[in-house]
């Protein structure tokens, strides 16, 4: 096997991470949620429920998550 090279893993990991924002993008718009895309995050109209969004998540990618939230007013 050959090791994988700094830009394979920074293309894995922006797969991955796209991946994981595709499905955000995917529940926001189910729940009707206005939203803005970041470069590892979004900002939303309306508090989310995040065990939801956390379920869909695993289910949309396979992958278990954490989350962090902040309200801005």
């Amino acid at each position: 096997t050959l090791p994988i090279s700094s830009k394979q893993k920074a293309g894995l990991y922006f797969d991955l991470e796209r991946r994981v924002l595709n499905s955000v993008r995917n529940y926001l718009d189910i729940t009707g949620n206005k939203y803005f895309l970041e470069h590892d995050g979004w900002v939303c109209t309306k508090q989310i429920n995040q065990k939801e969004l956390i379920k869909h998540i695993k289910n949309f990618t396979g992958f278990d998550i954490q989350l962090d939230s902040e309200v801005l007013y």
